[in-house]
């Protein structure tokens, strides 16, 4: 194997790696539930790949379905 080669291959390990660690722990985009009245609307995605915690604001209902 020449150094051509080398490099190459090291080169398409880095991309790899790079691609696949910026895929499961890159930033991950949040927002907050949005409030009618006093009630927060919660949506959830069902098939995600990650979990989530919901945290209702104080004194507001957020209903469970």
């Amino acid at each position: 194997m020449g150094i051509g080669e080398a490099a190459a291959t090291l080169g398409g390990l880095t991309a790899i790696i790079g691609l696949l660690t910026w895929f499961f722990f890159g930033h991950m985009a949040s927002s907050a539930a949005q409030v009618e009245g006093k009630v927060q609307e919660i949506i959830t995605v069902k098939g995600a790949t990650h979990r989530t915690l919901f945290m209702p604001k104080e004194n507001s209902a957020a209903p469970c379905t």
